[in-house]
């Protein structure tokens, strides 16, 4: 854990599975603002990316990234551009937001470690 306190497994369980505040991508994002893990534009990237995905999860007809109601999505985005294919886009505005989020735990772990004293573990 990088930060807060240990949980067991069943804590983890009723926290992020099931029916818990967790368990949907909705209730992560706010708690990563909240937190301060993420800013107000990686949240709203984070939205974006998960109506996105959502558009195409939950359909019974045939959705592609230049379908009307994904582009009008796609055009939030904050890497959008008009030269850019939106499925490029998309890709490349999730995986720099999980660089992001990468970047901050690693930060989150240098700064335990750099905090806790380390263990010696002595021979006999």
């Amino acid at each position: 854990m990088t930060a807060g306190r240990s949980i067991s497994n069943k804590q983890a369980k009723e926290i992020f599975g099931g029916m818990g505040p967790l368990h949907n991508f909705s209730g992560k994002i706010e708690i990563a603002y909240l937190f301060e893990l993420i800013d107000q534009s990686v949240r709203d990237d984070l939205q974006i990316i998960k109506s996105i995905r959502n558009k195409f999860a939950h359909t019974t007809r045939y959705v592609f990234f230049e379908s009307p109601h994904i582009d009008q999505d796609c055009r939030r985005l904050s890497n959008w551009s008009d030269d850019t294919a939106n499925e490029v886009l998309f890709r490349s505005c999730a995986l720099g937001r999980i660089n992001i989020i990468r970047s901050k735990i690693d930060q989150l772990m240098l700064v335990k470690a750099l905090k806790d004293p380390p263990s010696i573990i002595e021979e006999d």
